[in-house]
């Protein structure tokens, strides 16, 4: 017989099948047998066995996987053996077969490959020494993580095995493993069994949990006792602790120890790959790009002699020989840094179409800083020129003329022209300041790339009417367009005066948008002082305003805004809960907003703000009684046109009370009749969002509206005045200018 396939199970009813079927394409192609060893299951695993195989013996546990692995071995009767598990599931059968034609005869063992799934569509690729001739010398040793001890030389095949009993969604099944693993670990260690390959053996474990403080600290321990031992023979025996104490070095980030180790493992022996691989990442992430540079010639090298199939090393795993197309890509960015464009140009020939979109932005700047320009046409030959080919290019062009490594600006242009219109208008800005062109452009907006922001940039100062585009896109594109118009001067004033011509407006999508750019704008240092004050107002009462529409004020209290809100809303609700609760107690209001800014210190700049204008005189029961009295007063001066006066007066009461409703009424309508229509419009609105459903102030929103020739919002204002009317003169009134409105 040649080849006997050794397994030992335990429960593994989920499994075995499908291990088994796999299994089964060997059939006539090669003289095989199956031995099971089962450890005592107590589910249906031996009944789905016997389905494929007679070899199967019963032997009860007992917490040694080395010694049930040599049990197994003990059945077989092939010249060669192949131990698996049950989770393990043959992938590509024509590799065994193929290397059991002729290949096996000169070896006397052979290394499969792994992928290892951690769910269901991730997986790491690994190799391990599974395939072993069948001699008096071969054994397992190891209560836990068994190791093979076999004889070379050792052929690397393509043999390949999808393993899925590390799967990390079946968090059961990790549990489970890893409270097993550990405490056979641990008792081997307290029993002093091969004390550094137990401890290598309990790094992996931790590091598997994401333990990995602990990983590190078993490793470490580990690697201490084989530097201790000054015979280099035996250092180079533990090459797998160097590995070990790397891998979890480099996935903590600490690159320096990384190489430190790295260095000390390749002195001992200069065929482990993985060490070139962590070495190369290391200092690539320390940006010493030239020593960089070196290891990943090492890299390379060694990764073309290992495709010959013959190693003179083994380990748990190879992770880094899977890594090959990423080191290639890594490889490019960093003799990009150090600024070997030739090189770059060379090894990006032989990328996949994949790998050049990756690189692109890498490729186009490495043409061009060669003068490459033919190469360009060659890399956009029959492509259809898309939005993410746009922002590569500009973005290409533009460091390239900031780095001031190329000044052939017209060859540099003509490398791109007639590829694409949009592209023609773009470049022509970029290289030449030219704008003529920008206007004509049409730009789905859709999906933010730079180039539609800058263009975008460009557009609102010709025509506002631009943002119309935005209003409809997903939150996301939307803040990244504002946060970039946001950052030109000239666009900040345009947006500050758009936001406060729709102020009010009544849908619910227009109403978030307007609410969007008030966010931005008010945490920009560069908005004047007075500005800020309007913009805050209007940021109030929009976002007071939308959460009313949105939200039941009696679900969303005080008790649980906190949790249902987010935290721009939670600041103008407690705004708003404030200035309901302590408007007559000016000592309770600052007490509060002070309170706020340390709960909330991001806001300070508005809380500041609003506070502001707050005077020290405290508002006693004798004012608040005279206050009507004195409104009475203000009523009688408009009443004669004695508007300055009248301003006068409720601008003083208006300090000394805190957004105080029938002020704000009165201190709207006075500037109303002043023809001061923006700042009317603020204090109405104030007034109408502290206290909902207020006739007075409702109609009086709807006359500023009105004036202000805000026809569509004047409407929805007399609208909602007419319904709360109780004079039918009055109401009759309202229809007629209603129905007037909407001749307009």
């Amino acid at each position: 017989m040649l080849l006997s396939i050794a397994m030992i199970v335990k429960n593994e009813e989920k499994n075995i099948e499908k291990c088994l079927q796999a299994l089964e394409l060997l059939k006539d192609k090669i003289n095989y047998e199956i031995i099971i060893v089962d450890t005592g299951s107590t589910d249906n695993t031996i009944n789905i066995a016997k389905k494929y195989t007679e070899k199967i013996y019963e032997h009860e546990w007992n917490n040694d996987f080395a010694e049930m692995r040599n049990l197994s071995i003990k059945y077989c009767n092939g010249d060669w053996i192949l131990v698996i598990d049950a989770d393990e599931i043959l992938a590509n059968p024509s590799e065994l077969i193929e290397f059991f034609k002729e290949k096996y005869k000169s070896y006397n063992s052979a290394i499969v490959k792994f992928n290892n799934y951690t769910s269901e569509d991730m997986y790491i690729i690994g190799g391990l020494v599974r395939v072993f001739k069948n001699d008096d010398d071969f054994y397992y040793a190891g209560r836990v993580h068994e190791q093979p001890m076999f004889k070379k030389p050792t052929y690397m095949t393509n043999i390949t095995f999808n393993h899925y009993g590390y799967i990390r969604n079946d968090y059961d099944l990790m549990e489970y493993k890893y409270d097993r693993n550990i405490k056979l670990l641990l008792k081997d260690l307290d029993e002093g069994k091969d004390t550094i390959y137990t401890l290598f053996q309990l790094s992996q474990s931790y590091s598997m949990a994401n333990k990995k403080n602990e990983a590190l600290k078993s490793i470490d321990k580990a690697y201490k006792m084989v530097r201790n031992n000054k015979d280099t023979r035996n250092q180079t025996k533990y090459l797998y602790v160097y590995r070990q104490l790397a891998i979890e070095l480099f996935h903590m980030g600490d690159y320096e120890r990384t190489i430190e180790v790295c260095e000390q493992a390749v002195l001992l022996s200069n065929s482990f790959i993985d060490f070139y691989y962590m070495l190369a990442k290391s200092n690539k992430f320390l940006k010493n790009y030239s020593k960089a540079e070196k290891y990943f010639n090492e890299y390379f090298k060694l990764y073309e002699k290992n495709k010959q199939g013959v190693v003179d090393y083994t380990t748990v795993t190879d992770f880094s020989t899977s890594r090959y197309d990423d080191m290639v890509v890594d490889r490019i960015l960093n003799l990009f840094e150090l600024k070997n464009y030739k090189k770059v140009i060379e090894l990006c020939e032989n990328l996949n179409e994949k790998q050049k979109y990756e690189l692109n932005q890498i490729i186009l700047y490495s043409f061009i800083s060669e003068r490459e320009y033919e190469k360009i046409a060659d890399f956009y030959k029959d492509k259809e020129i898309k939005e993410n080919d746009i922002e590569t290019i500009g973005s290409v062009m533009g460091k390239i003329m900031l780095d001031s490594l190329n000044d052939d600006f017209n060859h540099m242009f003509n490398s791109f022209k007639g590829l694409n219109k949009t592209l023609d208008c773009y470049l022509k800005h970029i290289i030449f300041n030219d704008k003529t062109d920008i206007p004509n452009i049409e730009v789905n907006y859709k999906n933010y790339y730079l180039w539609k922001a800058e263009i975008l940039k460009l557009k609102i100062k010709e025509d506002i009417s631009v943002l119309e585009k935005i209003k409809n896109l997903d939150n996301m594109d939307k803040e990244k367009y504002l946060d970039y118009v946001c950052n030109d001067y000239e666009c900040i004033k345009i947006l500050n005066d758009y936001d406060k011509d729709n102020f009010l407006c009544s849908d619910v999508r227009n109403l978030c948008f307007f609410i969007m750019i008030e966010k931005k704008l008010m945490f920009l240092s560069c908005v004047e002082r007075e500005k800020l004050e309007s913009l805050l107002h209007r940021a109030f009462i929009n976002n007071i305003n939308l959460m009313q529409q949105t939200y039941n004020f009696d679900i969303v209290n005080e008790e649980n805004s906190k949790f249902i809100l987010s935290r721009y809303q939670y600041f103008w609700y407690k705004i708003y809960n404030i200035i309901n609760k302590y408007s007559n107690d000016k000592l309770c209001y600052i007490k509060n907003l002070k309170n706020l800014v340390q709960d909330m210190p991001e806001f300070k700049k508005i809380l500041e703000s609003l506070s502001s204008k707050i005077n020290d005189n405290l508002v006693s029961d004798e004012m608040k009684n005279e206050k009507q009295n004195v409104l009475a007063s203000v009523e009688e001066l408009v009443k004669n046109n004695i508007l300055d006066e009248a301003e006068n007066i409720l601008r003083e009461l208006d300090d000394l009370f805190i957004y105080d409703v029938d002020i704000k009424n009165y201190l709207g309508v006075v500037l109303f009749l002043k023809g001061q229509l923006d700042d009317a419009l603020i204090n109405l609105a104030l007034s109408n969002t502290l206290k909902q459903s207020n006739f007075d102030t409702i109609y009086n929103l709807a006359c500023v509206l009105e004036a202000k020739q805000s026809f569509d919002k004047a409407k929805y204002y007399y609208s909602k005045a007419y319904e709360l009317c109780q004079d039918e003169e009055l109401k009759l009134q309202i229809s007629n200018i209603m129905a007037m409105l909407d001749k307009q």
